[in-house]
């Protein structure tokens, strides 16, 4: 959050700009009523007002969620997940329209709106394409951690089919590359992958457990590099090895990411999955991460089969509430702390809902489209679908359609205000429980 200015500050500003806003700090929730920001058909002023509403959204999202109404998506490219449709105004449609993906939920621009003909004639539909394409450029991994949702050990993609699916996500209009494994660092191509990535105009997204990540390997990609998300499972050696198979890499982990937060690598995220350990030492995590001064701490209900159980990742969802008490006594200032995976978002209060949680919307099959290191797309990391080679052919596929339609979740959760966030919890789960991609997260059913 935003050191130099408060919510409160910045809700007033808004305000001065002629936009309706409602603060509730109980529920950490923003609305922003918009429209009046929008009603002098002056191109700078638009501008301005466009521009304040990005800056409320990069200050204050992580600790808020924040609605934006009385505007259509197109007017804010890229917060599109924002924006909530409206209804009861008069509105007329652009020829835009006819291509947004939101064309079934938005009624169009409100037509009491004085815009100028340059500045509707400069609105961009909504595209109908992941926001990521992630590649598994290996399943090799010197760890070997319980909870991994690798398949297996093989070599991974081609150099030629990782070049031209990057080739493809560009023409898509895809903007953020995402190389992960198994552990990349141990694909010699890496570099080139990322530098090829980089030429396209991609924000390149490294996933790793930097034990490899040393000064030489860290000089080849840093500046190909714009996030770097590492994977902390143990505290120190001894839970390192519990979970991960090996301690012995634990201080090269350590080492490694410190010089990623001295590099010219802007983000530095820890990921952990969520286990009895981290609960039951979750003080030693902590100082542990406040030592490495990450900007983001994220949390992954565990996504496993019957076949994978361990008891030290059997949670429930007691255990994200024990989780959730514990990230609010944190203390620790100036790192967003989120549950990233899917969570049915109903089982918890509307603050920790807004402040803690990214939902399904944010993976899961409804964002990004996943390279499998054996070499064809899939909707997510875990879900283990096989989807070809191309990539607006996979996204297209009717499962895909499927699974980010609202209309093949259960009534109860298309009621919810929540559903395009929560979108029913977790297809894997679900599968996992039942054998149906699209039957009711298993948590819902026990609740």
């Amino acid at each position: 959050m935003a050191m130099s200015r408060t919510v409160s500050s910045a809700c007033a500003e808004l305000r001065g700009m002629g936009a309706e806003v409602l603060l509730n700090r109980k529920d950490s929730l923003v609305i922003i009523g918009a429209a009046g920001m929008f009603s002098v058909p002056d191109s700078g002023a638009l501008h301005l007002s466009k521009n304040a509403i990005f800056d409320f959204l990069n200050d204050f999202e992580t600790g808020f969620r924040i609605g934006i109404r009385g505007v259509p998506a197109c007017f804010l490219p890229g917060a599109e997940d924002h924006v909530e449709h409206f209804s009861g105004a008069k509105c007329r449609r652009l020829r835009q329209c006819a291509a947004c993906r939101l064309r079934d939920k938005c009624p169009g621009i409100p037509c009491d709106m004085p815009l100028t003909e340059l500045f509707m004639s400069g609105l961009l539909s909504v595209r109908d394409v992941p926001r990521e394409l992630c590649i598994e450029v290996t399943g090799s991994c010197n760890y070997h951690c319980r909870a991994c949702f690798s398949q297996g050990k093989c070599a991974g993609p081609s150099a030629k089919t990782v070049t031209g699916m990057l080739g493809q996500a560009a023409r898509m209009g895809i903007k953020i590359a995402r190389f992960t494994g198994g552990e990349p660092l141990l694909r010699k191509e890496l570099p080139g992958f990322l530098a090829c990535a980089r030429e396209k105009g991609f924000f390149n997204i490294l996933n790793t457990n930097a034990t490899l990540l040393d000064s030489g390997r860290l000089a080849l990609i840093e500046e190909n590099v714009d996030d770097v998300l590492v994977s902390l499972q143990g505290c120190d050696e001894r839970t390192e090895r519990y979970l991960c198979g090996t301690g012995d890499l634990f201080r090269a982990k350590l080492l490694n990411i410190a010089r990623v937060r001295g590099s010219g690598i802007p983000i530095l995220r820890l990921g952990t999955v969520i286990s009895h350990v981290l609960l039951d030492n979750f003080k030693r995590y902590r100082d542990l991460v406040e030592f490495l001064r990450p900007q983001q701490w994220e949390f992954y209900r565990p996504m496993m089969g019957a076949d994978d159980y361990a008891p030290a990742f059997d949670i429930g969802v007691g255990d994200i509430r024990r989780l959730l008490k514990l990230l609010d006594g944190s203390g620790l200032e100036g790192v967003e702390l989120k549950i990233a995976n899917p969570v049915p978002l109903c089982l918890f209060g509307a603050g920790a809902r807004n402040r803690r949680f990214f939902g399904a919307a944010f993976d899961d099959g409804h964002t990004r489209l996943v390279l499998d290191a054996r070499g064809f797309l899939k909707p997510s990391y875990c879900l283990d679908k096989r989807l070809g080679l191309n990539m607006a052919s996979a996204w297209n596929k009717p499962f895909m359609r499927r699974l980010r339609s609202e209309d093949s979740l259960p009534s109860r959760c298309r009621a919810c205000p929540d559903v395009g966030k929560c979108m029913g919890g977790s297809r894997f789960a679900a599968y996992a429980a039942s054998g149906d991609y699209f039957a009711p997260d298993p948590w819902m059913v026990e609740a």
